[in-house]
């Protein structure tokens, strides 16, 4: 369904934040000022907000997930309108194959790891799908379902040491802290701070000093080893990234893809590791 109407031009703003799209003038003419012919996509999309990364309710991190995309000043509107750190656009193809986008509440992003589970775990639930495949602007990503496990096919993300001393001197001022033992870049522009257990369970953080820090997504804390008493993680990180309007992640799938890499060198190369998030929510991914 799709819903018209005419508006002149100092309406145009609130009709377009509403999720109109301008067509043009109209020919209806009345009064001295134009008229200008809008119009709204009025279907209704199934959608579901689904937590990742976790076993239990209100864990990991939550991502909005909406079968259907309209145009772009609507698509930002839902995610605004969602408020969380991703919402995920699904767009059909064929068989079992989708277009997907990502959308934070102010950005669209190149890669999220929550969202694509979440987008999987919608679509596994919907059909008697055994495999996804998801045409994203990081290339395909594949889904598959393993028993009650979903496995992603996420690229690896080698990150390079950062030997930049401006760099390193921001981040102890963002982080209030004394020491840090590394700073690796990721393919995504997250900034990897490898910290003492000590000092990463101690750090301070400054949002505004992160945000000062230029050319990246966001900044991971990160230490080998599980920060929870009894926790078996391998290593454990947190995520922050003000430029991408999250404050911080609760749980974030992409940025694995470069943790993970950088502590198989150094648990002895091992093939299998678990990552945990130590956020309020906190959750873990398996890599």
């Amino acid at each position: 369904a799709t819903i018209a109407l005419i508006a002149k031009a100092p309406l145009l703003p609130l009709y377009r934040k509403a999720g109109f799209e301008v067509q043009g003038l109209s020919e209806i003419v009345h009064g001295r000022d134009p008229w200008f012919e809008c119009t709204l996509d009025a279907t209704a999309f199934p959608y579901e907000v689904v937590d990742s990364f976790s076993s239990v309710k209100f864990g990991g991190n939550p991502a909005a997930v909406v079968l259907g995309e309209g145009s772009e000043d609507w698509m930002k509107g839902v995610a605004a309108e969602f408020n969380l750190s991703e919402t995920a656009f699904l767009r059909f193809i064929e068989g079992s194959r989708f277009g997907l986008r990502w959308l934070t509440p102010t950005a669209e992003v190149d890669l999220c790891g929550h969202a694509t589970l979440a987008a999987a775990h919608f679509l596994f639930g919907r059909e008697a799908y055994d495999e996804l495949i998801f045409e994203t602007r990081s290339g395909d990503l594949v889904a598959t379902k393993k028993n009650d496990l979903i496995e992603l096919a996420f690229p690896r993300d080698d990150p390079m040491e950062v030997v930049d001393l401006k760099i390193k001197g921001q981040l102890l001022k963002a982080l209030s802290v004394e020491d840090i033992v590394s700073v690796h870049r990721s393919g995504q522009r997250d900034l990897l701070v490898t910290l003492t257990a000590e000092a990463f369970q101690s750090m301070n953080v400054d949002l505004a000093k992160i945000n000062e820090i230029e050319r990246i997504r966001g900044v991971v804390p990160c230490c080998a080893g599980d920060v929870r008493d009894e926790g078996q993680a391998d290593f454990s990180s947190r995520f922050f990234g003000p430029a991408v309007g999250i404050d911080e992640d609760p749980v974030t799938g992409s940025a694995h893809c470069a943790l993970a890499p950088l502590f198989m060198k150094r648990c002895g190369g091992k093939s299998r590791l678990v990552g945990y998030q130590a956020s309020a929510r906190g959750g873990e991914v398996v890599c």
